[in-house]
Parts: structure tokens; C-alpha cells; sequence
């Protein structure tokens, strides 16, 4: 898989565009030219490959909307590896992107409501809600330890100006733990083996 970390440390969290804008920004901004093979790291080498439909649900304007965007794939000739391009805006498998889930999670800590109305306006279930907090709970506690707890009483992440989109922290956290950040991971779930 290709990450493409380049959108989000650069917008206002506040007047982000859609997820498809975002996605498509992303796309024209990649170069396969200058990224180097995720596999034996040779640049120049991948060449695009095929494609697959990936679901996007996003929150704009107190709305719910759905729809599909194309994922590129790409092999590298030479290793002939083939990986997925991306963008940060995805968790790998969902089709929700991090920032609806991230508008979830901070509603929840600010505590506009209910878990239950909170559900019902973002339209998900309560079981998909408490499973999206407990791997924001678990990464985040990877991330900063376990002693972060103790340092914090609000969550920086959600709660203060500079929250994880508009840094480079979704970057650091793949390159860190080899998986994006919410994306579902055994070694962060049941811990290493």
C-alpha cells in the first residue's frame, strides 16, 4: 500500500472541502515518478496497474453523504510488487473516512449529546461508535504511551486547535506502527506477539 500524506497539516479543520475534493486533490497531487516502490524502495519503476471501487461516506453541511471513488494500483517493475495508492483521508478497509470519524469522536468528548442522538445524526450505530472510540483509545494510548493519561484531562487531539489532521501525525503514526491510525491492527488490539 501507497500512502499519500500531503492534504490535511495544510487546511483549516474548520473549512475542510468534501472527502471526494480532498481525495482528488490528493491524486493530482501524486507523482509515481518521484515515489519510491513501498517494497525494494526503487524509484522511477511503478507504473499504473489497475483500479477498484472503494465506498466514501463523508458529513458535509448536516448531512450524510455516499458515494464510490476509484483507488489506483500500481506495479513496480522492478520487483513487481503491486500496491494500492491511498489517500490519508482513508482508513484502509472503511468506508468512512478518518475525518468523519474524527467529527464523531470530538461531538462525543465535547459531549453535545447523547451517544445515542449522536448516532442517530451521523447515522451510525452505537456498536460502530464504541468500536471507533476504543481504536481511537488504543492507537492513541500506542502512540503517546500509556503514562499519557496522566498528563492530559481533555484530549489534545480533538479538543485543541491543532488537532491530528492539520499535522503531520497520521504520517508519523504509519511510518511508526507500519498501520494508519483507526485502521483495525492485531499488534495494537492484542499487542505484539
Amino acid at each position: 500500500m501507497i500512502r499519500l500524506f500531503s492534504i490535511f497539516f495544510k487546511m483549516d479543520f474548520n473549512t475542510l472541502p468534501t472527502a471526494l475534493d480532498l481525495f482528488n486533490a490528493a491524486y493530482k497531487n501524486f507523482n509515481r515518478y518521484k515515489k519510491g516502490c513501498p517494497k525494494c524502495k526503487a524509484k522511477g519503476f511503478l507504473k499504473p496497474f489497475a483500479g477498484y471501487d472503494h465506498n466514501l461516506v463523508d458529513y458535509c453541511n448536516k448531512s450524510i453523504l455516499e458515494g464510490h471513488v476509484e483507488i489506483r494500483r500500481l506495479s513496480c517493475s522492478s520487483c513487481q510488487g503491486t500496491f494500492g495508492v491511498l489517500p490519508d483521508i482513508f482508513i484502509p478497509h472503511k468506508s468512512y473516512n478518518i475525518i468523519f470519524i474524527l467529527k464523531v469522536l470530538k461531538a462525543y468528548y465535547c459531549r453535545t449529546g447523547t451517544v445515542e442522538a449522536l448516532c442517530r445524526q451521523f447515522g451510525i450505530s452505537t456498536s460502530t461508535f464504541y468500536a471507533w472510540k476504543k481504536r481511537y483509545l488504543i492507537h492513541k494510548s500506542l502512540y503517546l504511551g500509556s503514562l499519557a493519561k496522566y498528563f492530559y484531562k481533555t484530549d489534545p487531539h480533538l479538543n485543541e486547535l491543532c488537532n491530528i489532521c492539520l499535522t503531520p501525525f497520521l504520517h508519523h503514526f504509519f511510518n511508526r506502527f507500519g498501520f494508519s491510525f483507526l485502521q483495525y491492527s492485531k499488534t495494537a488490539e492484542y499487542g505484539s506477539t
